[in-house]
């Protein structure tokens, strides 16, 4: 009977111990406190001309893109497209590389490249100074395209 009060003992003392080592402690409460401070991110918007714009009669679309722009002369049937290589807000000038001029459905030459139009834009007209997409001093005065909203 001894041996069965030993054997009995040392089993309980043996099972609690694995019981003890196997089982899992209570984890800690830590009260931790996270603190968000608003960062004042760049504000990016993209320039208030880009969309498809006419002349006021009509005869021409310019659609002026994030990188590029195109101008479609209906009459003559000219296309010009080009690149935009720098947008300057404040001296209101984009600077673009032209890449083809097409008349007719045939590619023409053209004497130089890289241009720079100077803009103002006023609401949704938008009018074009000096020397624009045309290659040549305004003789007649300035260019106005109006912002069509049905297609934009």
């Amino acid at each position: 009977m001894i041996r069965k009060i030993r054997f009995l003992t040392f089993g309980v003392i043996l099972f609690s111990g694995i019981f003890t080592a196997c089982s899992v402690p209570e984890p800690e409460m830590v009260e931790v406190t996270v603190i968000v401070e608003p960062t004042s991110l760049p504000e990016i918007t993209p320039p208030e001309f880009e969309g498809v714009w006419f002349s006021q009669d009509r005869s021409s679309m310019l659609v002026i893109g994030t990188e590029f722009l195109y101008l479609h002369e209906f009459g003559p049937n000219r296309e010009v497209y080009a690149r935009i290589d720098g947008i300057d807000l404040e001296e209101e000038t984009i600077d673009v590389f032209v890449s083809a001029i097409i008349i007719g459905g045939r590619s023409v030459g053209y004497d130089s490249p890289n241009i720079q139009i100077n803009y103002h834009l006023n609401g949704t007209m938008m009018e074009f100074l000096g020397q624009h997409i045309d290659f040549a001093p305004d003789e007649e005065g300035p260019v106005f395209y109006i912002y069509d909203e049905y297609l934009n």
